[in-house]
């Protein structure tokens, strides 16, 4: 949970509101708060109070109404935070590029961390997920837990052993097995033209992997039904865990 009074005040509110009043003009509250903190951030220190202050903007951005063509928003310097419709949603979503532009710039920092664990807390829709900014592995949208997989394993994110980016990939690995265990004709493959068999190749080695990464969150800390889930996984059952399968928009 964040604190509050970690907010930096490297600049006054007076300040603040000389440097964003031409653009804050006629602008709804949650933009101009958002551009409040921008403006901030653009005299931050990296990694902090810059990563912050990014983190903070990028949770106002969905909350605003992008207009115009390319449903963009702009917001020098940082460039423009964009917006793709969904249409079972019926509804513009933010793409996270502050969050996204945290992580590439502060990679294998605790900062940059903080971003890319709020990132991948979004879940398996997320389109950015089919970029290469992260990883440059390419695998099928009903794989992408391999993708998941592929960005938390680097090297640079693996030294900080941050136990939310071990639970993540834990959770990947262990979607692989419970995948492979599924009938042919289960909906959750069923409908996106997917086999089981898919999911044989590697899923006992991604069973052992899992009980490994989660032994070392229940190392450091307590959480409610890990250890049924972990106890699960070394009898070889089936989880029900499917938090990292793309199953469609």
């Amino acid at each position: 949970m964040r604190n509050a009074s970690r907010r930096p005040r490297s600049l006054s509110r007076i300040s603040l509101l000389v440097a964003v009043a031409t653009s804050a003009v006629a602008q709804p509250p949650t933009e101009q708060h958002l551009r409040e903190l921008l403006a901030e951030a653009n005299h931050a220190a990296k990694p902090q109070p810059w990563a912050y202050l990014l983190i903070t903007a990028d949770e106002q951005a969905p909350r605003l109404d992008p207009k115009g063509p390319g449903r963009a928003i702009s917001v020098p310097p940082f460039g423009e935070l964009h917006y793709e419709y969904n249409g079972i949603a019926q509804e513009w979503e933010y793409q996270h590029d502050l969050l996204r532009r945290v992580v590439r710039e502060l990679k294998g920092t605790r900062a940059g961390a903080d971003a890319l664990a709020e990132l991948l807390a979004f879940g398996p829709l997320e389109r950015w997920l089919d970029t290469d900014e992260l990883s440059p592995d390419r695998f099928p949208d009903h794989q992408i837990h391999r993708k998941v997989i592929s960005i938390v394993d680097a090297p640079a994110w693996r030294k900080l052993n941050d136990l939310r980016l071990i639970r993540i990939e834990a959770e990947a690995y262990e979607t692989w097995w419970c995948l492979s265990l599924l009938d042919a004709d289960f909906p959750l493959l069923h409908d996106v033209g997917a086999t089981p068999e898919e999911y044989k190749d590697g899923a006992e080695a991604a069973r052992l992997q899992a009980i490994r990464l989660y032994e070392r969150v229940l190392a450091a800390e307590n959480v409610p039904g890990l250890l049924e889930r972990v106890t699960m996984l070394r009898n070889s059952e089936d989880t029900h865990q499917w938090n990292w399968f793309r199953g469609g928009d």
